[in-house]
């Protein structure tokens, strides 16, 4: 049987990260990142002009979906990473379990305000995906088990995340 792991947290909290290398650890595993699977730029959401990353409706749930049901028949594992990975009822429902990656709001700050892929992002808009982050990206009461990574400041902590799978 597949064991469907979820990995959320906020931007920049190492979900990517420690997704790559479990998925290299692990094996017959597929790792989706839900930034693959964002709508177009014409669907999606907007704040202030802006497109909104941040919202659940920015995802393809049913792309999503789809995916994950096809790669049940033919992976062991399959690892989703996201900021929104915990945000969809149905999703909570699919997964075996959930990884959520703690990362202080000065963390956050300091982490964000580094990032260049974007170019320079106005204030209001780092301080809406933290806010947003609180609103979607939490852990669900729907998911039966659960590790919480406290924050870290290298790498992170791969042989608890590896031993918590090894349980569901």
């Amino acid at each position: 049987m597949t064991k469907t792991v979820g990995i959320g947290g906020v931007s920049r909290a190492g979900k990517t990260t420690l997704a790559v290398q479990l998925a290299n650890q692990l094996q017959n595993t597929l790792l989706l990142a839900l930034d693959d699977f964002v709508l177009p730029s014409v669907q999606l959401p907007r704040i202030n002009q802006t497109e909104d990353w941040e919202h659940p409706l920015s995802v393809d749930w049913n792309n999503l979906f789809s995916t994950i049901s096809e790669g049940e028949n033919n992976y062991d594992y399959i690892l989703i990473e996201g900021i929104l990975t915990f945000a969809h009822p149905t999703l909570n429902r699919i997964l075996s379990g959930g990884i959520y990656l703690h990362l202080s709001k000065a963390s956050y700050w300091f982490l964000r305000l580094q990032e260049t892929r974007w170019g320079k992002e106005p204030k209001w808009y780092l301080d809406y995906v933290w806010e947003a982050h609180q609103v979607y990206g939490k852990p669900s009461p729907g998911i039966s088990k659960w590790l919480e990574l406290p924050e870290f400041h290298s790498a992170p902590p791969f042989d608890p995340a590896l031993d918590f799978i090894g349980t569901i």
